[in-house]
């Protein structure tokens, strides 16, 4: 069957069905939370946690640019400046800096070049062109676009490496350098270095922005202070105590010399150089009282950038707050990701409750408008009636049958804890819950049956990871002391002193298609058992890149795929014994510490990492064939849509020989995703 979709944009796009010929990265992660900002005529540059956001002032429109995109560095922004020839340097928190002409990107970090460290707290630009970059753990350092300069304390003044901000005096080139608790140091060039102590001045030392005045002098905050130096003359200084006494986080300044104060905490003051006015959300339209930056425009408006609300443009009299967010995803790590029967997505945050995505739109469940007692969700299973198991720290364990929720607590049940760690159902139906301290507990959808170091052979009581193996075997892991399989009957423990287990802190187990256990420690690699033999993986005798494992799964093609703490994503290829590493530098995977992995029907490698949520497609089309979707068709034919470029409309056909579920997106040219068109079954 041939089917004709009319599409409609007003942007240049092109299509993309089902999975990628080309590896494909898709981040989702939260881009509320705004970092730094830099004006640039029409164009408001917004750094946020998630990426980094061009807005046109004039229509609205955002474009966001992530760690989906080929070259760029990592989602956490700390710093934007914008060079002479337009290039937009990133600095940012984890991947080192990133540099864009407009077309394309390109990182630099401690791996593929001098930057000292990954850590970039402000960029600036001097006279002659050269970049200067202040790191938090590095110092500082001068990129000339072919050589780079290291000033840290083994070779300056520099007390310490922690740079907090930097900028260079516009006269005489000089770079103000403000490292943690420790004043101000100014770099002359050949005259050498010079260091002011503040403390008589603002009663500490901690200095957290610098800023240029509109002539020569330096501002600077501090912990409810501003002062001024005359870079001309540094013995020409003033101070003013601001009226919301906290930290100073940022300081911009207009045409007429007023100071636009940004603060941690408590708002936005305002200062003329004799009275002060604040503003927070309680007096204004201001969203949000963690003010992170401001920028002022040629015609005077005042955008601001606030931690926790947003985007707001500040015209003298009205507010108007802008977005930034680009999905629901909670500023938490994803502790928990599984799919249901439907293809949705659940996933478990570390404080921010459980979500569903189902490809459109996110739904929110946590303890303000749910039966959840407790945000941090470290399970969720699905059973065969489609009903969900949550698993909370301190909450207990909630089933929701996507009507109605039931909650299960040490108190109204035979749960033995709430510190629920771990959930799996058996093929029977019967729900295994693990515990911190509880043990296990079975729920046969009427009664508890608890196993304890009291009353069974199970070693310890503070369970971390559960698994089900073919024939429902229970494998359980513990913090300390081992592995354990529990046949119904009979237990069984292995550990380093009666095995070749490698470590006894078992952070999760998985059972692959032939049956064998893969076992990940925390601070030994992996273990695959295939229940007589022992093979060891680490980073010692294979490209595993980190000893510490959080999640384990397996694609149809046999694939092993592993999440690390700091290692990033492995794949290993068990048929050629062949290694691949996605981390934050090589890959579209925003974080290095992974702590869940799933993979879905369609090949998809879902990860779960302290920065939100990465999807991997493989550039495999075989990876869709999945043995829970045998349906899944082999040959597919997309037409060329026509026309393409389009402008505003075009039409797509594409023809499947058999029913099957049919995903078919737009992409724009940067790879960004723009419309999901179709997303369900199909007839042939």
């Amino acid at each position: 069957m041939k089917l004709n979709i009319v599409v409609i944009y007003f942007l240049l796009g092109f299509v993309l069905i089902g999975y990628s010929q080309t590896p494909v990265w898709e981040n989702y992660s939260d881009s509320a939370p705004v970092t730094a900002l830099t004006d640039e005529g029409n164009y408001l540059w917004i750094g946020t946690t998630g990426g980094l956001i061009k807005l046109d002032k004039s229509s609205g429109e955002k474009t966001l640019y992530n760690k989906g995109i080929n070259g760029f560095p990592d989602n956490y922004i700390n710093t934007i400046t914008i060079d002479s020839v337009g290039n937009k340097w990133i600095g940012t928190k984890n991947g080192g800096v990133g540099k864009f002409d407009g077309t394309k990107w390109i990182s630099y970090n401690t791996t593929n070049s001098a930057l000292p460290n990954n850590n970039v707290t402000s960029i600036k630009i001097d006279k002659n062109g050269a970049i200067w970059f202040s790191t938090l753990g590095g110092g500082i350092a001068k990129y000339t676009g072919t050589d780079w300069t290291i000033f840290n304390t083994s070779n300056s003044p520099l007390p310490n490496n922690n740079i907090v901000s930097l900028v260079i005096d516009k006269g005489e080139n000089s770079i103000w350098v403000a490292p943690i608790d420790a004043g101000f140091y100014i770099y002359y060039g050949r005259y050498g270095w010079s260091n002011y102590n503040i403390n008589n001045l603002t009663y500490n030392n901690d200095i957290k922005f610098l800023a240029n005045g509109l002539k020569r002098e330096i501002w600077m905050g501090s912990y409810g202070y501003i002062t001024w130096f005359d870079a001309a003359n540094t013995n020409n200084y003033g101070t003013f105590q601001c009226p919301l006494y906290t930290v100073i986080n940022t300081i911009a300044i207009d045409t007429l010399n007023n100071k636009w104060v940004g603060t941690k905490g408590l708002g936005l003051a305002f200062f003329d150089g004799k009275n002060w006015l604040t503003y927070n959300t309680s007096n204004s339209g201001l969203p949000g009282n963690n003010i992170t930056s401001i920028v002022i425009d040629k015609n005077g408006i005042k955008w601001i950038g606030t931690y926790d609300g947003g985007l707001v443009k500040y015209d003298g009299t009205n507010w108007e707050k802008y977005s930034t967010s680009s999905s629901e995803l909670p500023p938490n790590r994803i502790s928990a990701l599984t799919f249901d029967k439907q293809g949705e997505k659940w996933i478990g945050t570390w404080g921010g409750g459980v979500l569903k995505y189902d490809e459109m739109e996110w739904t929110v469940y946590n303890t303000s408008n749910s039966d959840i007692q407790n945000d941090n969700i470290t399970a969720v299973a699905i059973d065969e009636s489609n009903h969900k198991w949550i698993g909370t720290y301190g909450g207990g364990l909630c089933a929701f049958n996507d009507a109605r929720w039931t909650l299960y607590n040490s108190t109204n049940s035979g749960l033995p804890d709430n510190n629920v760690t771990n959930v799996r159902v058996d093929k029977s139906g019967n729900v295994w819950a693990g515990t911190w301290g509880g043990g296990l507990a079975k729920f046969n959808g009427t009664g508890w049956t608890v196993f304890n170091s009291e009353n069974s052979e199970l070693s310890d009581n503070y369970i971390y990871s559960l698994a089900i193996d073919q024939a429902d075997n229970i494998w359980i892991g513990t913090w300390g002391l081992g592995l354990i399989k529990y046949d119904g009957n009979a237990w069984t423990v292995f550990n380093s002193e009666n095995s070749n287990i490698p470590y006894n802190i078992i952070t999760c187990v998985a059972v692959d298609a032939n049956d064998n256990k893969w076992i990940g420690t925390n601070g030994a690699g992996v273990a695959k058992f295939n229940g007589d033999t022992w093979t060891i993986f680490n980073p010692t005798n294979s490209n595993l890149p980190s000893n510490n494992i959080r999640a384990i799964d397996f694609d149809t093609l046999g694939n092993v795929w592993i999440g690390t703490m700091n290692g990033g994503l492995a794949k290993l290829n068990t048929s050629l014994s062949e290694w691949s590493v996605y981390n934050l530098f090589n890959s579209g995977l925003i974080d290095n510490d992974v702590y869940s992995v799933n993979i879905d029907k369609f090949g998809k490698v879902w990860c779960g990492t302290s920065s939100g949520l990465a999807v991997f497609t493989p550039g495999n089309p075989t990876a869709i064939d999945r043995t829970d979707n045998p349906l899944s068709p082999k040959d597919f034919l997309l037409y060329q849509n026509y026309p393409n470029p389009f402008n505003p409309s075009t039409t797509i056909s594409y023809q499947i020989p058999s029913n099957s579920f049919v995903t078919l997106k737009v992409y724009d040219v940067l790879g960004n995703e723009i419309a999901m068109l179709v997303n369900e079954e199909k007839a042939a």
